[in-house]
């Protein structure tokens, strides 16, 4: 089916002001797709939902569904489906009452509100749960029953704030895959709000990055993880390297840095962030900002077979010291200190404080931040 550029929901310069803080935000979810909005507690994650819900009122900006201007829909005729934190059940209605109330209020007929429940409750995997009470359900069959309660309308665009966030690990795994199959198998529009980043990378087609009320990035799981867009993106994300840098040449593909006072072994090739066409020209002076890689890009070997060699391809970080580690199941997350940098590599084996080590990174898994995306 093809769709219309107006489709699916597009959020144009929203702002929401406050005496200490202002949301400013732009963005689109296309449709059917299933996009998760991530930051710290505070950023305007959930104040976005709310505006977009038509719960607050922006004080600038657009909001269109579809193409249809939302802003002054109200909140009740707007074609959305919300499931909260808190599942917000009516604990005075049975399971079948809960998931067929935004029917009924629409004045469907009660066979449709009928087969729909049944249709809704077989598709969370619920279907003998029919005459229950909120009462008698575990926190993840609330929620099971919140995420139906809202499909059932058969919303334009689905929210979702945080649904998660009250459940035990192991359940909130089980669930979130639970949550992106129903949304593959409607294909309904979806916007997620988080805070978890494990949730967020498994879960999204794209992620957005909220940082004090304004959008740091936006990209798909692997482009917001490898080739983060300033130093607060690289390190939402779990562990990360960040070096201050100047970039001394740059080409389409690549970008040549050294470390500021100190003379390397091997110079970096590390690919530009290129998703709003920030790289400078070649010709261009020196520009200051970061190197980054992951700790998984790294490999350790030993520091006296290779002692002043250079491998190509990769940057070869000779004489760092292990100063500390992190157990984590698959292996050693270790903290190393190299010429007074702090480096953060992966091994599988055991390496104690005090170790001298050598640590290789591939060229193509670094990326130059700079300075001024920073």
């Amino acid at each position: 089916m093809k769709h219309a550029e107006t489709d699916g929901l597009e959020v144009r310069n929203i702002k929401k002001l406050y005496p200490e803080f202002m949301l400013d935000v732009s963005f689109k979810v296309n449709p059917g797709e299933f996009v998760t909005l991530v930051g710290p507690s505070g950023c305007g994650k959930t104040t976005t939902l709310s505006l977009i819900a038509g719960l607050l009122e922006s004080d600038e900006g657009t909001i269109l569904l579809n193409g249809s201007d939302q802003q002054s829909v109200p909140v009740w005729k707007r074609s959305i489906g919300i499931v909260f934190q808190d599942y917000a059940l009516f604990p005075n209605m049975n399971i079948s009452k809960n998931i067929g109330y935004g029917l009924r209020a629409r004045k469907i007929d009660k066979r449709i509100i009928h087969r729909r429940t049944r249709e809704l409750l077989k598709l969370v995997n619920l279907s003998n749960y029919v005459g229950r009470s909120v009462s008698e359900l575990s926190g993840g069959e609330k929620q099971r029953i919140a995420l139906a309660r809202a499909l059932a309308p058969e919303p334009e665009l689905l929210l979702l704030d945080e649904p998660l966030s009250a459940l035990d690990a192991q359940l909130r795994k089980s669930l979130r895959k639970e949550i992106r199959t129903i949304q593959k198998k409607l294909s309904v529009t979806t916007l997620y709000v988080t805070h978890d980043q494990e949730e967020a990378l498994s879960l999204s087609d794209r992620i957005i990055i909220m940082n004090n009320g304004r959008i740091e990035q936006i990209g798909t799981p692997q482009e917001v993880y490898t080739t983060p867009a300033s130093k607060f993106a690289a390190e939402f994300f779990g562990r990360a390297t960040l070096l201050p840098v100047n970039a001394v040449s740059q080409d389409d593909q690549s970008c040549r840095v050294n470390l500021p006072d100190i003379k390397l072994q091997t110079q970096f090739f590390c690919r530009p962030w290129t998703l709003k066409q920030t790289m400078f020209p070649a010709s261009s002076c020196v520009k200051h900002g970061l190197l980054f890689f992951r700790p998984e890009d790294t490999a350790i070997i030993d520091a006296e077979s290779i002692m002043g060699e250079t491998t190509p391809g990769y940057n070869t970080f000779h004489g760092a010291k292990v100063t500390g580690y992190e157990y984590s199941g698959s292996g050693y997350y270790i903290d190393a200190l190299w010429h007074d940098c702090r480096l953060s590599v992966f091994s599988r084996s055991f390496l104690s404080e005090g170790s001298n080590i050598a640590i290789l990174v591939p060229a193509a898994a670094c990326c130059f931040i700079p300075e001024s995306q920073e």
